[in-house]
């Protein structure tokens, strides 16, 4: 029951299965394979006969097995997909990170993180003669269709710190900015840690709350390492709204400025409203703040969002202002629109048919300056 989170070293890339039938729990689209044996190979497999020695091979042990590899197609994927359905054998086909020449060095990164070598062209063996020495190892992997996790790598640390140190070298000597910033990222997946966070529950369903909430901030973070964050509670966005006074429009393309530079206050105006306190007033008050300055509606206080762990992802606010602006546009230009009657406080009035007087107990904001009855957008109150 509860949550906890384990911090281990492990190296993660944006590629997944070659194959859905590969896996393992269908519910989550994903393959979690422990203790595997990893075959790195730069090349691509097509055929049964270069698999087949070193499957033999790990048979015997018996352990499952990770293919990264350029691709696997034809006779040895439709093999492996068999073996992997009707449990004789378990393996995940995943498609090696990156293209041509980057695609070996990526490779060479994950062998020192598996302890395993890699196959190519000039490595010097082929497929065909491998031991298991030289296939890498791992704790855990965890392949999605995009996304694979290597955890617990089976290299020694002394092979990923003579790696870095390879790659900061390389570093050094580069000329391109391009190149800097692809060798800086894999010294950054080396050294890296991958967080495994386990829920547990006593009913099923409040296990998969639990799972669906670990989900979305994981996605949060994702969202924030991408591209920053910003102010949470709707502070960044209402800060956002002098930069309109540059624009120099008029007539409708005025209007519509108008709509947005009102739009901007109504996310800090509803988390007010929603938690019981004036909307209007919230609102007039961070107007006169700093631009990381806004209301804690959980608190009743008003500081900097940033210091009292309010943020949000600058990719989240700039997808819900940019897709607002989309939904809306099309709206303009939809001659039939189909939307629920509203009561006189632009409540649902399906809720109240539905539900009674239940509406009486909710907060009924009056109209403003920053509601969408001052824009003309839903009914007055008279």
């Amino acid at each position: 029951r509860g949550m906890s989170v384990d911090f281990i070293e492990g190296f993660e890339f944006d590629n997944g299965y070659m194959s859905p039938y590969m896996v393992t729990n269908p519910a989550a689209l994903e393959a979690l394979v422990d203790n595997p044996y990893i075959l790195l190979c730069s090349e691509k497999i097509t055929k049964v006969q270069q698999l087949m020695p070193l499957l033999d091979k790990i048979m015997r042990a018996p352990r499952p097995l990770i293919i990264l590899a350029e691709t696997v197609e034809g006779s040895a994927l439709s093999m492996l997909v068999h073996n992997h359905v009707n449990m004789i054998f378990q393996c995940v086909a995943v498609k090696a990170p990156g293209f041509g020449d980057r695609r070996l060095h990526k490779l060479e990164d994950i062998a020192a993180i598996t302890g395993g070598a890699v196959y190519s062209k000039h490595s010097g063996f082929t497929l065909e003669t491998m031991t298991l020495d030289q296939l890498g190892q791992a704790t855990q992997v965890r392949v999605t269709a995009d996304q694979t996790a290597i955890i617990g790598g089976g290299g020694s640390a002394e092979d990923v710190e003579f790696r870095v140190a390879q790659l900061r070298a390389e570093l050094e000597r580069a000329t391109f900015g391009v190149d800097e910033d692809v060798i800086t990222e894999r010294i950054g997946a080396l050294t890296g840690k991958v967080a495994v966070i386990k829920v547990g529950a006593p009913t099923n369903a409040e296990l998969k709350e639990l799972q669906h909430r670990v989900e979305d901030a994981v996605s949060a973070v994702r969202a924030a390492m991408a591209e920053g964050i910003v102010a949470g509670g709707g502070a960044a966005l209402m800060h956002a709204e002098p930069a309109l006074n540059d624009l120099q429009v008029k007539d409708d393309y005025a209007i519509g400025v108008e709509i947005v530079r009102r739009a901007l206050t109504e996310p800090a105006y509803l988390i007010a409203a929603n938690a019981g306190y004036s909307g209007q007033e919230v609102v007039a008050q961070m107007s006169t703040m700093d631009v990381d300055g806004g209301f804690d509606a959980l608190e009743g206080r008003y500081g900097n969002m940033i210091e009292m762990g309010i943020i949000d992802p600058l990719r989240v606010a700039r997808a819900a202002l940019e897709n607002g602006a989309s939904v809306a546009g099309l709206l303009l230009t939809t001659n039939t629109l189909i939307a629920e009657e509203q009561t006189a406080w632009g409540g649902s009035a399906a809720l109240m048919t539905e539900f009674g007087s239940l509406d009486e107990g909710l907060h009924q904001p009056s109209p403003d300056a920053s509601t969408p009855q001052s824009l003309g957008l839903g009914p007055s109150v008279g």
